[in-house]
């Protein structure tokens, strides 16, 4: 049993327009996100996950994967979301 509606076109109009705002919005954010590199310095991951260097210090004592080579310290963008998967209460 199907029902129809008909709200009219300035009604059709608006909602066509909320639609198209909020998918360019979640595009853009998408976008904000992709935007971050593969390999991140502890700087670069502590803003991705939007924390601070002392709060990623301790997500790396508890288990947060790094690299380090030559003193130099990167994150790989997977290691972080696959934490935070692992961390879901």
């Amino acid at each position: 049993m199907a029902a129809t509606l008909n709200l009219g076109d300035d009604f059709d109009t608006a909602i066509t327009q909320q639609i198209s705002a909020a998918i360019n919005l979640a595009l853009s954010n998408q976008n904000k996100t992709q935007s971050y590199k593969e390999w991140m310095s502890l700087g670069d991951a502590a803003k991705y996950l939007s924390v601070s260097r002392r709060t990623l210090n301790g997500f790396i004592a508890q288990g947060l994967k790094i690299v380090v080579i030559g003193g130099v310290k990167r994150v790989h963008k997977q290691d972080i979301d696959s934490f935070m998967i692992d961390h879901l209460v």
